[in-house]
């Protein structure tokens, strides 16, 4: 790809079923690499991309892109890749969470409806769902996209869209850390709004509902600890009896996930109920020849990195995770109702998603943009995950969620 391709229909056709690789694949991105301006982040002058960060090109004309391109064709086509993106979903996040936009929501959980003995005149008693008030906080976060007169004036029109391949992936970042805050955090929370903000059970004093012959106290917690021994598979099997006992192995088919970073996979791999996928990361060795395999990557299920099974437990690494925790839940599928956090949305569609705002600069939009998006989560279905840390007692991983 040359800086002075242009951004052309098939390309945003592409866009739409994959926005954010295919933005990555067309500008020739990685995930790492920083495009704002040369001076650092946010320090003067206050992060604007400059000349200095583009390739010398030749002169080009106000308005237009060195490459011919009107610069308000540009802000259109940004704006058709930002809505591919927010029309697609990080996998992760997806099987984690359900969308909601209300801000106290009921919802249900497992319980056991009972059959009672009939009598000639008695009227039976009626079944009830479970129902437990959840409260869903939401916060609004933005991110300014500058350009100096210099920058705009040397970029290609590719240049400038490759701005936005970052932007996408720190939202996606940002969602992802937000829901995994939400989950690791042990302590219940009042937001801003005065919404309490419950946990995974956290010996709070909510007793959950008696499934099967399993009762629980107003004790019981999914916040574990094994000693700082290192992980056993004895840890994963207390793990999984956490949501068998809240009825998650007895109705539907959720599935058991676990989610361990890159650095603790290689623990999960060496216990001896482990089974490994094809499409592990880590290679392993052919059965009776010693000759090593090379690593398969083929698709996992659901796309995700499936390292293999233990007993209920699909192995999925996932290295946005803090390292020395596992967290095993259950997930119904994407979006589904069942799965643990609520994410929350803003009630106004038009606020949904991550939005491209423009500038004050008439009749150029793209001058002075501003990034900017709603989200917020908090747990709904409590006893449907547990985490498990490798240390004497639990303690919270620190997160970034755009403090």
């Amino acid at each position: 790809m040359t800086t002075n391709t242009l951004i052309t229909r098939s390309m945003i056709s592409g866009a739409m079923q994959n926005p954010k690789g295919r933005l990555v694949e067309i500008f020739g991105l990685v995930q790492a690499r920083k495009l704002f301006g040369a001076d650092g982040d946010g320090a003067a002058p206050a992060g604007f991309l400059s000349r200095a960060d583009l390739i010398e090109t030749i002169p080009g004309n106000r308005g237009v892109t060195v490459d011919g391109q009107n610069l308000n064709d540009i802000w259109m086509e940004m704006q058709a890749m930002l809505a591919a993106f927010n029309g697609s979903n990080d996998q992760l996040v997806s099987l984690l969470s359900f969308p909601t936009i209300i801000t106290n929501e009921k919802v249900g959980v497992p319980s056991n409806p009972g059959f009672q003995r009939a009598t000639e005149y008695g009227r039976p008693s009626k079944v009830r769902l479970t129902q437990i008030a959840r409260g869903f906080p939401i916060d609004h976060f933005d991110i300014g996209d500058g350009y100096t007169q210099e920058f705009i004036d040397t970029a290609t029109g590719a240049q400038i869209v490759a701005v936005q391949a970052t932007i996408l992936n720190a939202w996606s970042s940002l969602e992802r850390e937000i829901v995994l805050e939400a989950l690791f955090n042990d302590t219940n929370a009042t937001d801003k709004d005065n919404i309490l903000v419950k946990r995974l059970y956290n010996g709070d004093g909510e007793v959950p509902p008696t499934i099967k012959r399993w009762t629980h106290a107003g004790t019981h917690t999914h916040y574990l600890a094994n000693g700082g021994a290192g992980f056993t598979q004895a840890n994963l099997d207390t793990m999984g009896t956490h949501l068998v006992h809240h009825g998650f192995r007895e109705y539907g088919d959720a599935a058991f996930i676990l989610l361990a970073h890159r650095d603790d996979v290689a623990t999960v791999r060496a216990m001896t109920g482990f089974v490994p996928a094809a499409s592990g990361e880590f290679p392993s060795i052919l059965a009776g020849s010693g000759v090593i395999q090379g690593i398969q990557r083929t698709e996992g299920t659901s796309n995700l990195r499936v390292e293999g099974w233990v007993n209920d437990w699909t192995v999925v690494q996932f290295n946005d995770m803090p390292t020395g925790y596992l967290l095993g839940i259950v997930s119904g599928g994407p979006m589904d109702a069942r799965n643990i956090v609520g994410r929350r949305q803003h009630e106004n569609p038009s606020a949904r998603g991550l939005r491209l705002i423009e500038g004050n600069r008439q009749n150029y939009p793209l001058y002075d943009s501003v990034y900017d998006g709603y989200v917020g989560a908090g747990v709904g279905q409590r006893g449907a995950g547990v985490i498990m840390q490798d240390a004497a007692a639990y303690s919270v991983p620190t997160f970034s969620t755009g403090n």
